[in-house]
């Protein structure tokens, strides 16, 4: 069963918060989620964001969601 995008962020953020996150700053945070998507997941979330999600800025990318 594939997993949304959604889905994937959700977790992805619910294990930041699990982990101690010394050393992990923002951008290496995102440079991790992105890494972890499937080719798909990456292509529909810069469709999402008008552009390439890795040419956003850390804070820009972590305020999608909200």
């Amino acid at each position: 069963m594939m997993k949304s995008l959604g889905e994937d962020w959700q977790r992805f953020r619910y294990l930041l918060r699990q982990t101690p996150t010394r050393g992990f700053d923002e951008a290496l945070q995102i440079n991790m989620l992105l890494g972890g998507l499937r080719v798909q997941s990456k292509l529909m979330l810069d469709a999402s964001v008008g552009g390439k999600i890795s040419l956003k800025t850390p804070r820009e990318a972590i305020e999608i969601d909200h």
